[in-house]
């Protein structure tokens, strides 16, 4: 397996499981009523989008940086996925369950209320797990 292949399943694993997680909490703590039946598939379709969007901007920034400059991710570009992933993902949700007010009125409020709750902590993680990738897989100590 290639590092940059390596570094990109480390990222949509960690992507996944943050977006399962995100959302299961929104269902659980949010005045939805739901069971976990009906979170569950949702969450892991919505996990499996963010999964594979980490994966193809990892993928795409390992191979076009590696080996030639330092930090290859790092923490900017790595908070920049994150926020990616958070701006997505509510985008493809909402062709799931548009809502009453239509897709339009949806993506407004799904897009603002989801990088008002989940941007900051995204961003961090993403940030974290770039330097953290930077340190590990490619011996660099860059920001």
């Amino acid at each position: 397996m290639s590092i940059a292949v390596r570094a990109a399943c480390e990222a949509a694993a960690w992507t996944f499981a943050g977006v399962f997680l995100a959302l299961v909490l929104f269902f659980f703590f949010g005045r939805v009523s739901v069971t976990m039946g009906d979170v569950a598939p949702l969450a892991a379709a919505l996990g499996l989008v963010g999964a594979a969007i980490a994966f193809v901007a990892v993928t795409a920034l390992v191979t076009g940086r590696f080996p030639r400059k330092s930090p290859v991710v790092g923490a900017r570009r790595g908070a920049a996925i994150g926020v990616l992933v958070v701006v997505i993902v509510p985008t493809v949700s909402v062709f799931f369950s548009p809502g009453s007010g239509g897709v339009l009125y949806s993506i407004y409020g799904q897009l603002f209320w989801s990088v008002i709750v989940a941007g900051g902590p995204f961003a961090v993680a993403g940030a974290v797990l770039g330097c953290w990738m930077d340190r590990r897989l490619f011996g660099s100590r860059g920001a």
